[in-house]
């Protein structure tokens, strides 16, 4: 009977140590003019997603202003590879702000892959930030 109590009393210690962590949510917000400025958020991302290791993440990359300029098929400069090495590792997304396409003449097709139009750069940001996603801005 005191092996039993013993092993019911060990056991929740046991499962919780199995359980995974928590998804780490977290917006990166990045509006900023030059490629040195958005490459450095991608490395940030990027960093980011290989230091959890196997732990779950959603991390959102919101690009909206200037920036937006590398993130366009036919740009003079585009973060192709770079953005594809984030995208690839399943944990996160992109969203462009569908205002500063506007202003450029920019169709959803001109994205680089993945990107998805919002209404509003900013506002997804304060949208994803009352969901609980962590701000992060290179």
């Amino acid at each position: 009977m005191l092996v039993t109590m013993l092993a019911l009393a060990v056991a929740p210690g046991v499962h919780a140590q199995r359980r995974r962590a928590p998804v780490l949510r977290a917006v990166f917000h990045i509006g900023a003019a030059t490629r040195a400025d958005v490459l450095r958020g991608l490395t940030n991302m990027r960093n980011a997603l290989a230091a959890l290791g196997d732990d779950p993440a959603d991390f959102v990359l919101v690009v909206h202003g200037a920036a937006l300029a590398y993130f366009v098929r036919g740009a003079e400069d585009p973060v192709t590879d770079e953005l594809a090495a984030v995208m690839a590792t399943g944990r996160a997304s992109w969203r462009a702000c569908a205002r500063t396409m506007e202003e450029h003449h920019w169709q959803p097709r001109d994205l680089l892959a993945g990107g998805t139009p919002v209404p509003s750069g900013t506002l997804e940001v304060l949208r994803l930030q009352q969901r609980g996603y962590a701000y992060f801005r290179p």
